[in-house]
């Protein structure tokens, strides 16, 4: 990577925000989901953990009602919005799954996806002496609060501007980033390299890989870093990681953790057939 000193100042959010998971479209569930926490919650700060779109039925739906929510909601940029981001730009295209055309097609658009390309790939929280990063897929556990803060400065130079060649290019350190931001589950143990293809469980990640957040050395471990993506490895929750994709998509539930109390409130999911 190229050692430039441009950095990148990290948002910092405060400590009673809900942490939402993998919403991907499911736009009912999500409404029910938010309806439980306004029991709780009066006009809740929510941080949506990535993967707004994409999957479920009504993306268009679930963008509408985060991005007018008047500054009280934000998400982080997960993978499939990455995707979304660079069909709109035409260097991708929809895949069969992705169930965003009429989005893409809709007149909202392009409101829509400029609100995306202000959203940010990390944002820290901290309550009493922990500390938090917030991300969609995790962070590298050799990367450095600089090194992070470098790559980001590219990253999201590149996502507000008009050239996405880089997006999906191997040979850019740019796409590497947004790679191990928004995609990383495990990790070579030799190379610490991404095992992209792996989508699975962990229990059935052959020796030759691990968790990232099992990894050694971990130059952040003093942050606890909560994260979505892995719907395989679901609800998981240590000292190090806390995960929050409990499968709405895939039938599961929609999972919110109000990060300074440690609390979770799940739905199941709501949509139609």
């Amino acid at each position: 990577m190229d050692n430039s000193r441009d950095s990148y100042r990290i948002q910092k959010m405060p400590s009673d925000i809900w942490v939402i998971g993998d919403v991907h479209g499911c736009y009912q569930t999500l409404t029910k989901l938010l309806d439980k926490i306004e029991k709780t919650h009066q006009d809740p700060e929510c941080v949506f953990i990535g993967d707004l779109v994409g999957k479920g039925p009504d993306s268009e739906e679930v963008l509408k009602l985060v991005s007018q929510r008047n500054g009280r909601f934000t998400s982080i940029l997960g993978n499939h919005d990455l995707h979304l981001m660079a069909c709109f730009h035409g260097v991708s295209k929809t895949r069969a799954g992705d169930r965003t055309d009429s989005l893409l097609g809709s007149k909202a658009a392009p409101s829509l996806i400029n609100w995306l390309q202000q959203c940010d790939f990390v944002l820290q929280a901290s309550h009493g002496e922990t500390q938090f990063n917030l991300v969609h897929a995790g962070i590298h556990p050799t990367w450095s609060e600089t090194e992070l803060s470098q790559r980001l400065a590219k990253l999201n130079k590149a996502v507000k501007s008009e050239d996405w060649s880089w997006y999906k290019n191997p040979q850019s350190d740019i796409w590497n980033t947004a790679n191990i931001l928004t995609r990383m589950r495990c990790l070579k143990i030799e190379s610490m390299e991404l095992c992209n293809d792996f989508t699975g469980p962990p229990d059935e990640a052959d020796q030759s890989m691990a968790p990232w957040f099992e990894m050694e050395p971990a130059a952040n471990s003093h942050c606890r870093v909560v994260f979505g993506h892995w719907a395989a490895l679901g609800r998981h929750s240590t000292n190090r990681a806390e995960c929050l994709d409990s499968g709405c998509v895939y039938g599961g539930e929609l999972t919110a953790l109000h990060l300074s109390t440690g609390k979770t409130i799940s739905v199941k999911n709501a949509e139609s057939p």
